[in-house]
């Protein structure tokens, strides 16, 4: 999903495990209802017809990521897990 975010791709998933972390419902993409295959089908209709939000979504996503894999944030996110270690142990 970080490579499609970083490529402008506005996700629409089905909201389980990681990708319920990883897409924010109308920040960085949807989430779908695909238990019900006829509100699936609504739901993806009115985000295609939104061609503004999906392009606000896409900027979103796309800096987001851009922001994770910045080499200080990087950084910042390994010296906090080896902190982390070092006071609670592994």
């Amino acid at each position: 999903v970080a490579e499609a975010l970083t490529c402008g791709a506005v996700p629409a998933v089905n909201p389980v495990a990681g990708l319920a972390y990883r897409v924010r419902e109308r920040v960085n993409g949807y989430h779908i209802n695909i238990k019900e295959p006829s509100v699936a089908a609504r739901q993806l209709a009115a985000i295609l017809d939104d061609q503004a939000g999906l392009a606000e979504l896409a900027r979103h996503g796309r800096e987001a990521v851009a922001a994770e894999r910045l080499p200080e944030a990087v950084a910042l996110a390994t010296k906090n897990v080896y902190r982390k270690i070092m006071h609670n142990g592994p």
